[in-house]
């Protein structure tokens, strides 16, 4: 067997989302442009389409100053439910995720430029794959059969390549339609999954300990706790679906200081 290399991509576009919860609509606008400068060349990579998805529904008095295409939407999915809006079409590549909780608790300038680096590695590759920060699920120790890594990306920034976003497109397209579905939605992903199981007891759903959702508190509703479950579920479907598509996920180091 001969070791081929890959053919370089020279004109790579990417599709991007943002998910607004709490920055200003201009100081938002003005972040994104800033963190786009840290990966884009404009001979070599470019990013079109960019769409922000204000999931506090808040009216800005300074629309008119806005560049972006903006749009309103209930976060019932938490940032799935703004990344259902992403620009799909033949001419992008690759297709970024991003919340805007990664200019409050993230170091964006250094994300910004470890895309840079891999962004044409992952261009290249046709098997579903993806960058993002790595994190693992949890300390405890089982065997999951489905994704044996215990490891998964998180929704506060990633990038997928064209098989990959048509593997997450399904899993969006599969979310509950109505509230009344949402329960027996997440009971069948728990009932066919031990591990998914795990994850709502640990995360969500059981005692309170070092590894549950920390925003969680008494006077969350039902609607928002079933809303992360989802959340929680497709981050681990989508994370386990490209694994066992043959795919790899690059991560970004960790190694911040």
């Amino acid at each position: 067997m001969s070791i081929k290399p890959y053919k370089r991509n020279d004109n790579i576009k990417i599709s991007l989302v943002v998910a607004r919860y709490y920055l200003p609509h201009i100081k938002l606008e003005k972040l994104i442009s800033k963190f786009i400068k840290k990966f884009v060349n404009k001979n070599f990579i470019d990013v079109k389409n960019i769409k922000i998805i204000d999931l506090k529904s808040e009216t800005s008095d300074l629309k008119n100053l806005l560049s972006f295409e903006w749009m309103e939407k209930e976060p019932n999915f938490f940032d799935f439910s703004a990344y259902q809006e992403i620009q799909i079409d033949d001419n992008q590549d690759l297709f970024l995720y991003i919340n805007d909780t990664i200019f409050i608790r993230h170091p964006w300038k250094l994300i910004g430029q470890r895309l840079k680096s891999l962004i044409p590695t992952l261009s290249v590759i046709e098997n579903p794959s993806a960058i993002g920060i790595v994190y693992p699920y949890t300390e405890a120790l089982t065997i999951d059969k489905v994704n044996p890594t215990m490891e998964h990306i998180t929704t506060f920034c990633f990038l997928l390549n064209k098989s990959a976003n048509q593997i997450f497109n399904k899993k969006l397209n599969s979310l509950p339609k109505t509230d009344s579905e949402v329960s027996q939605w997440i009971n069948d992903k728990v009932n066919s999954n031990l591990f998914i199981d795990y994850l709502m007891n640990i995360h969500i759903f059981g005692p309170r300990s070092p590894w549950r959702w920390k925003r969680i508190n008494s006077n969350f509703s039902k609607k928002t706790l079933h809303g992360k479950a989802i959340s929680v579920i497709l981050e681990y479907e989508l994370n386990a679906s490209i694994l066992n598509s043959s795919g790899i996920i690059i991560p970004i180091s960790r190694d911040y200081k």
